[in-house]
């Protein structure tokens, strides 16, 4: 989260269960005193980004991002403008603006390099090989720490779409559509995985935060039908939504 800064602190305290539950825990009244609050802080970049945080909060979404990428544009250097932001866009499954600030964090990466961890989260979440490969080759240009920004689920991904490099890139097509419905449906996905089996077909598993078969099911119903409608060649890959065998 952002560094505390006086009234930063209850802010950012009453706001982080909210940023990663992706969408607002607290009452109207709350957030309006936060409002208030945030409103006394001097510094701007830090009170554009809490205050767009707190109205897309308030389901005023475009008006938050708005803020949010004036701080971002405004100091590009510092971090928790971007971390803040993504988490909620992630959370709040607003994935197409979540890819357009990727985009964004990528070309100001030598501004804010820690920033090379959350884009290969997200390259390897998505299997999108050529973001990877470009994210590879900023580690290798700013001298990063390779453990410093790829964890080892990441690395597993990295290594799987790489010795499947043709088939890898027909499956981000059917990855696209998947994340199409999830972002249309707002649905929850606790992870994400691929995978290679016996015949060598690679897989994308979208793991979403329900057990129910009727509701994946669904799900798998209506991403088929988008594949199918756009024919897509699904030859030695898929994808596919998935429960959570933990529930």
């Amino acid at each position: 989260m952002i560094s505390p800064q006086t009234k930063s602190l209850e802010v950012i305290q009453y706001l982080s269960a909210s940023i990663e539950a992706g969408e607002s825990l607290l009452d109207d009244f709350t957030l309006r005193r936060l409002l208030k609050d945030v409103e006394a802080i001097p510094e701007l970049v830090e009170k554009l980004s809490l205050k767009g945080l707190i109205y897309i909060l308030q389901g005023k979404v475009s008006e938050g991002m708005e803020l949010c990428e004036r701080s971002i544009s405004m100091a590009p250097s510092v971090s928790p403008s971007w971390t803040n932001y993504l988490s909620l866009l992630s959370s709040g499954v607003y994935l197409s603006r979540y890819n357009e600030v990727i985009d964004l964090a990528m070309k100001n990466i030598n501004s804010c390099p820690v920033l090379l961890r959350q884009i290969i989260n997200h390259a390897s979440f998505t299997a999108n090989l050529d973001l990877l490969n470009h994210a590879t080759g900023l580690v290798n240009k700013l001298r990063v720490e390779p453990l410093n920004v790829f964890e080892t689920c990441d690395m597993q991904t990295f290594t799987l779409l790489k010795q499947n490099e043709t088939k890898a890139h027909r499956l981000s097509l059917l990855v696209h559509e998947l994340m199409f419905i999830v972002e249309s449906r707002k649905l929850k996905i606790i992870r994400s995985k691929v995978s290679v089996d016996n015949d060598g077909i690679l897989g994308y598993h979208c793991i979403l935060s329900t057990n129910d078969i009727g509701f994946i099911c669904s799900f798998n119903d209506e991403l088929f039908d988008r594949i199918f409608d756009k024919n897509i060649d699904t030859t030695d890959c898929f994808a596919i939504f998935e429960g959570n065998d933990e529930i």
